[in-house]
């Protein structure tokens, strides 16, 4: 009887140790927002872990992303993004300043210590893991409270029903890695107008002259910058000297376009929506009733 019990103690022993060398720890790929981000790299000097700037502009975009998730799972560490292109305004300040790279472009970083010790564009797979294979012990982020990106949601809310498209938009990005936010995004549309657009506008039937708009909408303020010129379209260089661009002070309201070229100025019925969406954009103007079809400016 006892030979049975320490048999049946010894594979139970077995068993155990068979079962904690199977048990793998899951590490995952991570959305936080920006404010997160830079909370981390600036307040806490003992963090160690890795992060990804993810651009869905960039033509690699989705090579990327598929490469990070692939990477947590041959790595034995947790892999941190932001999404470039809903960076609230003060974190995109904080990394523009930062010395660590072209955040603009798809890259990884690691940050150990108070520093960065990788900063990498990705070119692939392959290049990136042999980076970052060895990495361990890092540590997780301390994270905005699930109550703050509720109340940063709300004041989005209220920004946009008042018109204030582009204050709105940058509330809603503080909260960006929530469901909440996302669906908000894609059930608004105005959010989609905070982008460069263009649109060339013919003047004769032979396409020779041409009137070009380029209009530029940033988060958090409440202007736009726009140009518009006549010039012969053979010949025709876009404007890229931001300093030769009119500030237009803006709101929006039942699909109507308010510009001023004063803030708190007279606001006056500009444009009119016709549809939108994240590539497109055409408007009426109001005065002359044409329509403009504009494209996001690459």
């Amino acid at each position: 009887m006892k030979k049975l019990t320490k048999l049946f103690i010894i594979l139970f022993l077995i068993l155990f140790i068979c079962a904690c060398k199977d048990k793998k720890t899951e590490y995952k790929l991570i959305e936080i927002t920006g404010e997160e981000l830079v909370n981390n790299l600036y307040n806490n000097d003992n963090q160690k872990f890795i992060f990804a700037l993810y651009n869905t502009d960039k033509k690699n975009a989705d090579t990327f992303y598929q490469s990070l998730e692939n990477l947590v799972n041959n790595i034995n560490s947790d892999v941190y993004y932001v999404e470039y292109n809903h960076l609230d305004d003060e974190s995109s300040f904080n990394l523009y300043t930062s010395d660590f790279g072209n955040f603009a472009e798809n890259s990884y970083y690691l940050y150990e210590k108070g520093k960065i010790t990788i900063s990498s564009d990705f070119t692939d797979f392959a290049a990136m893991y042999k980076e970052l294979k060895t990495i361990t012990k890092t540590t997780s982020l301390n994270l905005v409270s699930a109550k703050t990106k509720e109340e940063y949601l709300k004041q989005a809310d209220q920004l946009y029903r008042e018109g204030q498209i582009s204050q709105a938009f940058n509330y809603l990005n503080k909260a960006w890695n929530t469901e909440e936010a996302k669906k908000t995004y894609q059930n608004n549309k105005y959010y989609k107008l905070i982008n460069s657009w263009e649109a060339y506008k013919f003047l004769d039937d032979q396409h020779k002259k041409v009137e070009y708009y380029s209009f530029f909408f940033i988060s958090n303020v409440n202007y736009f910058y726009q140009i518009i010129v006549e010039d012969n379209y053979q010949d025709f260089e876009k404007p890229n000297d931001l300093s030769k661009y009119e500030k237009k002070y803006y709101y929006i309201k039942d699909d109507i376009i308010y510009i001023s070229n004063y803030d708190n100025g007279k606001y006056k019925e500009t444009y009119q929506i016709e549809s939108i969406n994240e590539e497109r954009l055409t408007l009426i103007d109001i005065e002359t009733k044409e329509k403009l079809n504009f494209a996001k400016r690459s």
